[in-house]
C-alpha cells in the first residue's frame, strides 16, 4: 500500500488535529486538544513553518511532521536550520517507510528554503524515537538535560 505526501491546508484542520493530539498528549497527558487544534492557524500564518501530512489510499491522514525554522539547534554548522518539530504515525502504519518519506518533504521544503541541514530531538526515554532517527539517517549530536525554576508565586 502505497501512501500520498502533501502539504497539509486548513481544509485539513480536523484530521491534522486529531494527529497533534495524538502525538502530542502522549509526549505530554496535560496538553489540551482544544488548544492543540488552535494552534494550527497559527500555523499556517507563520512563514517559516509548514506541516506535511501521510494520505492512505482513501485519503484519511495517517502521518505528520510539523517543521519550523530555528537559528540554532545542537550539533548543526549552519543557521537557519529546518528542524522536526513533531513526526507522527498512526500506530497501524508505522514501519512501512513514512516517517522517511514525510521527513523526505520535510528536507525538500527546507531545501527550498536553502537550508543545508535538517535536525530533530527525541526524549531521553523515547528510545524508539530514537531508533527511528538513526534508521532515517540523524546523527545524534548531543545529550542534555534541562532545568526550570519558577520566578514568580513559586510555579
Amino acid at each position: 500500500m502505497t501512501v500520498s505526501i502533501k502539504r497539509l491546508t486548513g481544509a485539513d484542520r480536523a484530521a491534522w488535529a486529531a494527529m497533534r493530539t495524538a502525538l502530542y498528549t502522549e509526549a505530554d497527558p496535560q496538553a489540551r486538544a482544544d488548544d492543540l487544534a488552535g494552534e494550527i492557524d497559527e500555523l499556517l500564518a507563520r512563514d517559516d513553518w509548514a506541516a506535511f501530512g501521510a494520505g492512505a489510499p482513501g485519503g484519511q491522514l495517517v502521518g505528520l511532521i510539523e517543521l519550523s525554522e530555528r537559528n540554532y539547534a545542537e550539533g548543526c554548522l549552519t543557521s537557519p536550520v529546518t528542524y522536526v518539530e513533531g513526526l507522527w504515525v498512526a500506530e497501524k502504519w508505522r514501519r512501512r517507510g513514512i516517517a522517511r518519506r514525510l521527513v523526505g518533504a520535510g528536507m525538500e521544503w527546507g531545501r527550498s528554503r536553502d537550508r543545508s541541514e535538517i535536525a530533530s530531538d527525541a526524549q531521553l526515554a523515547n528510545t524508539i524515537s530514537q531508533e527511528a532517527h538513526r534508521r532515517m539517517g540523524f546523527a545524534e549530536t548531543e545529550r542534555i538535560v534541562c532545568f526550570r525554576m519558577a520566578m514568580i508565586d513559586g510555579r
